[in-house]
Protein backbone atom coordinates (compact mmCIF):
# COMPACT_ATOMS: atom_id res chain seq x y z
CA UNK A 1 0.00 0.00 0.00
CA UNK A 2 1.18 3.67 -0.91
CA UNK A 3 0.09 6.72 -0.08
CA UNK A 4 1.02 9.94 1.10
CA UNK A 5 0.21 11.88 4.48
CA UNK A 6 -1.80 15.13 5.11
CA UNK A 7 -2.90 17.01 7.93
CA UNK A 8 -5.60 16.99 10.24
CA UNK A 9 -7.74 18.81 7.26
CA UNK A 10 -6.35 16.64 4.82
CA UNK A 11 -4.42 19.16 3.13
CA UNK A 12 -0.32 19.99 2.83
CA UNK A 13 0.64 16.65 2.04
CA UNK A 14 4.38 15.93 3.79
CA UNK A 15 5.97 15.28 -0.31
CA UNK A 16 7.14 12.26 0.41
CA UNK A 17 5.76 8.73 -0.79
CA UNK A 18 5.36 6.01 2.41
CA UNK A 19 4.49 2.48 1.70
CA UNK A 20 3.67 -0.23 4.13
CA UNK A 21 2.44 -3.99 3.71
CA UNK A 22 0.63 -6.48 5.86
CA UNK A 23 1.86 -10.70 5.46
CA UNK A 24 -1.21 -11.90 6.89
CA UNK A 25 -4.25 -10.67 4.78
CA UNK A 26 -4.41 -7.26 5.98
CA UNK A 27 -4.69 -7.73 9.87
CA UNK A 28 -1.88 -5.72 10.54
CA UNK A 29 0.58 -3.33 8.72
CA UNK A 30 4.84 -2.56 8.86
CA UNK A 31 6.17 0.62 9.60
CA UNK A 32 5.85 2.72 6.83
CA UNK A 33 8.97 3.46 4.87
CA UNK A 34 9.60 6.28 3.10
CA UNK A 35 10.35 5.40 -1.23
CA UNK A 36 10.60 9.10 -2.30
CA UNK A 37 10.52 12.44 -0.49
CA UNK A 38 11.43 16.06 -1.35
CA UNK A 39 12.50 19.15 0.13
CA UNK A 40 10.26 21.49 -1.82
CA UNK A 41 6.62 22.47 -2.35
CA UNK A 42 5.86 19.08 -4.27
CA UNK A 43 2.60 17.91 -5.09
CA UNK A 44 2.72 13.81 -5.48
CA UNK A 45 0.46 12.99 -7.98
CA UNK A 46 -1.35 9.99 -9.56
CA UNK A 47 0.28 7.31 -8.13
CA UNK A 48 0.20 3.82 -9.91
CA UNK A 49 0.95 0.44 -8.67
CA UNK A 50 1.84 -3.11 -10.73
CA UNK A 51 2.79 -6.48 -9.94
CA UNK A 52 5.71 -8.43 -11.99
CA UNK A 53 5.02 -12.18 -11.82
CA UNK A 54 7.49 -13.07 -9.39
CA UNK A 55 6.15 -10.88 -6.56
CA UNK A 56 7.80 -7.50 -7.85
CA UNK A 57 6.51 -4.30 -7.01
CA UNK A 58 6.75 -1.26 -8.93
CA UNK A 59 5.23 2.59 -8.65
CA UNK A 60 4.90 5.19 -11.10
CA UNK A 61 3.62 8.68 -9.53
CA UNK A 62 3.83 12.42 -10.81
CA UNK A 63 5.64 14.94 -9.12
CA UNK A 64 4.62 18.56 -9.58
CA UNK A 65 6.20 21.87 -8.64
CA UNK A 66 4.17 24.55 -10.04
CA UNK A 67 4.11 24.12 -13.38
CA UNK A 68 6.81 21.85 -14.18
CA UNK A 69 6.06 18.14 -13.03
CA UNK A 70 7.97 14.85 -13.93
CA UNK A 71 7.38 11.22 -13.64
CA UNK A 72 9.04 8.95 -11.67
CA UNK A 73 9.03 4.96 -10.78
CA UNK A 74 10.32 2.74 -8.22
CA UNK A 75 10.80 -0.86 -7.89
CA UNK A 76 11.10 -3.74 -5.64
CA UNK A 77 12.54 -6.82 -6.56
CA UNK A 78 11.78 -9.17 -3.26
CA UNK A 79 8.48 -7.42 -2.47
CA UNK A 80 10.32 -5.83 0.77
CA UNK A 81 12.98 -3.21 -0.16
CA UNK A 82 12.94 -0.71 -2.79
CA UNK A 83 15.48 0.70 -4.67
CA UNK A 84 16.29 4.09 -5.61
CA UNK A 85 13.66 5.61 -7.93
CA UNK A 86 14.48 7.35 -10.56
CA UNK A 87 13.39 9.82 -13.30
CA UNK A 88 11.04 8.20 -16.35
CA UNK A 89 11.22 11.56 -17.92
CA UNK A 90 13.52 15.00 -17.43
CA UNK A 91 13.06 18.24 -19.37
CA UNK A 92 11.03 21.21 -19.35
CA UNK A 93 7.92 19.83 -20.82
CA UNK A 94 4.63 19.27 -18.25
CA UNK A 95 4.88 14.84 -18.04
CA UNK A 96 1.79 13.43 -15.87
CA UNK A 97 -1.05 11.13 -16.77
CA UNK A 98 0.99 8.27 -16.51
CA UNK A 99 0.17 4.79 -17.00
CA UNK A 100 2.02 1.14 -16.54
CA UNK A 101 1.72 -2.13 -17.18
CA UNK A 102 3.71 -5.01 -16.68
CA UNK A 103 3.28 -8.53 -19.20
CA UNK A 104 2.96 -11.85 -18.57
CA UNK A 105 7.25 -12.16 -19.13
CA UNK A 106 7.78 -9.00 -16.62
CA UNK A 107 8.71 -6.50 -18.89
CA UNK A 108 7.39 -3.23 -17.77
CA UNK A 109 5.60 -1.04 -20.39
CA UNK A 110 4.85 2.90 -18.84
CA UNK A 111 3.84 5.75 -21.05
CA UNK A 112 2.76 9.46 -20.06
CA UNK A 113 1.25 12.81 -21.51
CA UNK A 114 3.84 15.92 -22.48
CA UNK A 115 3.99 18.01 -25.78
CA UNK A 116 3.06 14.76 -27.03
CA UNK A 117 2.61 11.08 -25.52
CA UNK A 118 5.97 9.29 -24.51
CA UNK A 119 7.02 5.29 -24.45
CA UNK A 120 9.33 3.76 -22.00
CA UNK A 121 10.68 -0.18 -21.98
CA UNK A 122 12.35 -1.89 -19.38
CA UNK A 123 13.01 -5.53 -19.51
CA UNK A 124 15.21 -6.29 -17.00
CA UNK A 125 12.54 -5.56 -13.76
CA UNK A 126 12.99 -1.60 -13.82
CA UNK A 127 16.71 -1.50 -13.70
CA UNK A 128 16.97 0.57 -16.79
CA UNK A 129 13.99 1.77 -19.39
CA UNK A 130 14.37 2.47 -22.83
CA UNK A 131 14.94 6.31 -24.33
CA UNK A 132 11.53 7.67 -24.48
CA UNK A 133 9.96 7.73 -27.85
CA UNK A 134 6.61 9.11 -29.24
CA UNK A 135 2.98 7.16 -29.54
CA UNK A 136 0.76 8.74 -32.13
CA UNK A 137 -1.81 9.74 -29.95
CA UNK A 138 -2.43 13.07 -27.84
CA UNK A 139 -0.48 14.15 -24.58
CA UNK A 140 -3.84 13.75 -22.58
CA UNK A 141 -4.45 11.31 -20.13
CA UNK A 142 -4.13 7.92 -21.24
CA UNK A 143 -4.53 4.32 -20.51
CA UNK A 144 -2.33 1.30 -21.13
CA UNK A 145 -3.23 -2.25 -21.02
CA UNK A 146 -1.18 -5.36 -23.00
CA UNK A 147 -3.05 -8.45 -24.41
CA UNK A 148 -2.33 -12.18 -24.06
CA UNK A 149 0.03 -12.02 -26.78
CA UNK A 150 2.17 -9.04 -25.59
CA UNK A 151 0.36 -6.51 -27.89
CA UNK A 152 0.23 -2.85 -26.44
CA UNK A 153 -3.16 -1.27 -26.86
CA UNK A 154 -2.57 2.50 -25.74
CA UNK A 155 -5.92 4.97 -25.30
CA UNK A 156 -6.20 8.92 -24.83
CA UNK A 157 -8.92 10.23 -24.15
CA UNK A 158 -8.09 14.03 -26.02
CA UNK A 159 -9.00 13.41 -28.67
CA UNK A 160 -10.50 9.94 -27.66
CA UNK A 161 -8.16 7.32 -29.29
CA UNK A 162 -6.95 3.64 -29.73
CA UNK A 163 -3.02 2.40 -30.85
CA UNK A 164 -1.76 -0.37 -30.78
CA UNK A 165 1.69 -1.70 -30.75
CA UNK A 166 2.85 -5.42 -31.96
CA UNK A 167 6.28 -4.71 -31.65
CA UNK A 168 6.96 -3.89 -28.25
CA UNK A 169 6.39 -0.45 -28.47
CA UNK A 170 8.54 0.31 -31.49
CA UNK A 171 6.38 1.14 -33.88
CA UNK A 172 1.82 1.70 -33.79
CA UNK A 173 -1.02 1.69 -35.45
CA UNK A 174 -2.83 4.86 -36.96
CA UNK A 175 -4.56 5.95 -34.58
CA UNK A 176 -8.87 5.06 -34.77
CA UNK A 177 -10.82 7.57 -33.76
CA UNK A 178 -13.33 6.17 -30.70
CA UNK A 179 -16.02 7.91 -29.15
CA UNK A 180 -19.63 9.06 -30.57
CA UNK A 181 -19.50 10.92 -34.01
CA UNK A 182 -20.27 14.68 -32.68
CA UNK A 183 -20.63 16.42 -29.51
CA UNK A 184 -22.04 19.69 -29.12
CA UNK A 185 -20.29 22.94 -28.59
CA UNK A 186 -19.46 23.30 -25.12
CA UNK A 187 -20.08 20.21 -24.40
CA UNK A 188 -17.24 18.05 -23.28
CA UNK A 189 -17.77 14.38 -25.38
CA UNK A 190 -15.54 11.58 -24.31
CA UNK A 191 -14.23 11.39 -20.79
CA UNK A 192 -13.04 8.76 -17.84
CA UNK A 193 -11.72 6.32 -20.89
CA UNK A 194 -10.86 2.42 -19.35
CA UNK A 195 -9.50 -0.36 -21.17
CA UNK A 196 -9.11 -4.06 -20.33
CA UNK A 197 -7.92 -6.60 -22.69
CA UNK A 198 -9.68 -10.22 -21.94
CA UNK A 199 -7.74 -14.29 -22.20
CA UNK A 200 -8.64 -14.30 -25.83
CA UNK A 201 -7.35 -10.50 -26.95
CA UNK A 202 -10.38 -8.91 -27.07
CA UNK A 203 -10.08 -5.40 -26.20
CA UNK A 204 -13.23 -3.33 -24.43
CA UNK A 205 -13.25 0.31 -24.17
CA UNK A 206 -15.54 2.11 -21.42
CA UNK A 207 -16.17 5.80 -21.19
CA UNK A 208 -18.40 8.55 -20.18
CA UNK A 209 -19.98 10.97 -22.63
CA UNK A 210 -22.47 13.62 -22.77
CA UNK A 211 -22.41 13.96 -26.65
CA UNK A 212 -25.94 12.68 -26.50
CA UNK A 213 -27.18 14.31 -23.29
CA UNK A 214 -30.01 16.73 -22.72
CA UNK A 215 -27.33 19.09 -21.62
CA UNK A 216 -23.32 19.30 -21.17
CA UNK A 217 -22.17 17.25 -18.12
CA UNK A 218 -25.40 15.03 -18.71
CA UNK A 219 -23.05 11.67 -19.30
CA UNK A 220 -24.16 8.11 -20.18
CA UNK A 221 -21.46 4.98 -19.80
CA UNK A 222 -20.51 3.82 -23.49
CA UNK A 223 -18.67 0.72 -24.00
CA UNK A 224 -17.28 -0.59 -27.43
CA UNK A 225 -15.08 -3.58 -28.30
CA UNK A 226 -12.74 -4.78 -30.88
CA UNK A 227 -11.38 -8.48 -31.91
CA UNK A 228 -8.59 -7.00 -34.04
CA UNK A 229 -7.38 -3.54 -32.58
CA UNK A 230 -8.50 -2.13 -35.66
CA UNK A 231 -12.31 -2.11 -35.97
CA UNK A 232 -14.43 -1.16 -33.06
CA UNK A 233 -18.30 -2.04 -32.81
CA UNK A 234 -20.44 1.11 -32.21
CA UNK A 235 -20.62 2.63 -29.38
CA UNK A 236 -22.90 1.42 -26.73
CA UNK A 237 -25.07 2.88 -24.00
CA UNK A 238 -25.10 1.18 -21.07
CA UNK A 239 -26.29 3.20 -18.07
CA UNK A 240 -29.39 4.51 -19.94
CA UNK A 241 -29.10 7.01 -16.97
CA UNK A 242 -32.49 9.23 -16.10
CA UNK A 243 -32.81 11.83 -13.90
CA UNK A 244 -29.12 11.44 -13.51
CA UNK A 245 -24.92 11.97 -14.17
CA UNK A 246 -23.50 9.18 -14.54
CA UNK A 247 -19.18 8.97 -13.74
CA UNK A 248 -16.40 7.37 -13.04
CA UNK A 249 -16.52 4.20 -14.96
CA UNK A 250 -14.06 0.96 -14.00
CA UNK A 251 -13.95 -2.40 -16.16
CA UNK A 252 -12.46 -5.86 -14.86
CA UNK A 253 -12.58 -8.55 -17.17
CA UNK A 254 -12.54 -12.40 -15.53
CA UNK A 255 -10.35 -15.28 -16.42
CA UNK A 256 -13.10 -16.58 -18.69
CA UNK A 257 -13.57 -13.44 -20.96
CA UNK A 258 -16.35 -12.09 -18.69
CA UNK A 259 -16.43 -7.99 -18.70
CA UNK A 260 -17.38 -6.81 -15.15
CA UNK A 261 -18.30 -2.70 -15.49
CA UNK A 262 -19.45 -0.10 -12.62
CA UNK A 263 -20.16 3.33 -12.06
CA UNK A 264 -21.42 6.11 -10.31
CA UNK A 265 -24.76 7.85 -10.86
CA UNK A 266 -25.52 11.44 -9.73
CA UNK A 267 -29.05 12.87 -9.66
CA UNK A 268 -29.39 16.01 -11.12
CA UNK A 269 -31.60 17.56 -8.53
CA UNK A 270 -29.58 16.30 -5.76
CA UNK A 271 -26.17 15.83 -5.40
CA UNK A 272 -26.29 13.89 -2.10
CA UNK A 273 -28.37 10.95 -4.00
CA UNK A 274 -25.34 8.67 -5.18
CA UNK A 275 -26.18 5.59 -6.96
CA UNK A 276 -23.13 2.36 -7.56
CA UNK A 277 -24.59 0.87 -11.04
CA UNK A 278 -23.16 -2.77 -12.22
CA UNK A 279 -23.28 -3.92 -15.55
CA UNK A 280 -21.65 -7.68 -16.72
CA UNK A 281 -21.73 -9.44 -20.85
CA UNK A 282 -19.62 -11.91 -22.97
Amino acid sequence: MAYTNSDDNGEDPDNALQESRSTDGGNTFSDAQTLWGSHTATDIQQWQAALGPQGQIYYTWTEQIDIDCEVHFVNSLDGVTFQPSVLLTNNDTCNRDGAMVVDSAGNIDAFWGGDGTDFARSTDQGQTFTTPTTVPISGGAGELAVGPNGALDALADEPFAFTQSLDNGVTWSTPVSLGLPSTPANFMGAQDAQIAVDPNGKITVVWRDDSKGAAAGDFDIYISTSTDGKNFTPATNISNATGAFASAPSILISPQGLRYIYWYETSDTNAADVNVFFYAGQ
